[in-house]
């Protein structure tokens, strides 16, 4: 079957706002910021402009492209619970980096405006689970999300708390993630020099591919997505942040996953909006949007998926003790 599908791109118009800046307001706003002092909050948020707080071209794209979906009259008055249901599920979002905090944004005004049209907390929810969103290597708070925001990230994308945003969104997944990044690291190093014992010192790590509930994030997380291409271990591969094709030339097997489950999910929200003219028809669970076309693919995905579910599980025990152990030393 042969569709046209409308695709908007947008190119934000930053000025005179600035992107670091209102990332971490939403951070310091989600308090997502368990381990950043209180003097780094204070900065930022005593530096930070009104632009910094409500950037114009937020609301510029909540008027053009979720309010209508909600609203009459410019956004004075409410639709039935149905139709709005079926006006957000038209919608497939695909953000990257910064498009995650747009979506975040775009969500707390349409929650804001939603209450203020008159629809009770139970109908805001059924509306909210409408809107899917992809979102890559998101640069916002996870697990606050009311809507289906799903993400995407790897190991080798996260880097120690260096930039001022980075210090500001600083946590125990992070950190305990770097340091067992740049431990592999110096193991890998010293093997390809023949150094045994050097290696010895070091514990490799490598990290299977995981899934968090939705209350720790929606989001799979996999070590890396790219082929190394040259055999510097510290160097910063870019590809692992702005890659987002969903070709699947240059990527690791976890990576080939990841960006299938990636392109099942986009293919199924918007084949779910396609049936939306005969009718509202909910937005399917995630583990029926990450199957893709034949039944024996679906089989090893959904046993793929379960495995992901519990490596997610693991992980997140491991990093809770190491927070303890952490915060024990700290006293």
């Amino acid at each position: 079957m042969e569709v046209k599908i409308p695709i908007y791109s947008i190119k934000y118009n930053f000025a005179p706002n600035s992107t670091v800046y209102s990332r971490a307001i939403g951070f310091i706003k989600n308090r997502a910021v368990p381990l950043s002092d209180s003097k780094t909050r204070k900065n930022f948020t005593d530096d930070a402009t009104h632009d910094d707080y409500q950037p114009q071209y937020i609301t510029t794209l909540y008027h053009k492209i979720l309010q209508p979906r909600i609203s009459l009259l410019n956004g004075k008055g409410r639709l039935p619970l149905e139709e709005a249901c079926r006006r957000v599920r038209n919608l497939t979002i695909v953000a990257h980096c910064h498009g995650g905090y747009v979506v975040s944004e775009l969500e707390k005004k349409m929650r804001a405006d939603m209450k203020r049209l008159g629809y009770n907390l139970g109908e805001r929810k059924q509306i909210l689970a409408q809107l899917l969103t992809v979102a890559h290597a998101p640069a916002c708070a996870l697990g606050v999300a009311k809507s289906q925001m799903i993400s995407f990230m790897t190991v080798e994308d996260i880097e120690w708390p260096k930039s001022v945003t980075q210090r500001v969104n600083n946590n125990f997944l992070n950190n305990y993630l770097c340091e067992r990044k740049r431990e592999n690291k110096f193991h890998q190093q010293c093997l390809m020099n023949g150094d045994e014992q050097g290696a010895a010192k070091h514990r490799a790590f490598n990290l299977p591919p995981c899934y968090f509930a939705p209350q720790q994030g929606n989001m799979f997380l996999i070590q890396e997505k790219s082929i190394k291409k040259n055999r510097d271990l510290f160097m910063v591969n870019n590809a692992e942040h702005n890659d987002i094709a969903y070709g699947y030339g240059g990527k690791s097997e976890d990576g080939i996953l990841m960006t299938m489950i990636a392109k099942n999910i986009i293919q199924n929200g918007i084949k779910n909006s396609l049936r939306q003219k005969d009718g509202f028809t909910p937005l399917p669970k995630l583990e029926d949007l990450i199957l893709g076309e034949t039944p024996e693919y679906n089989a090893q995905l959904k046993t793929l998926f379960a495995r992901m579910v519990e490596n997610g599980k693991k992980l997140r025990n491991i990093v809770c003790q190491y927070a303890v152990d952490k915060l024990k030393k700290e006293r």
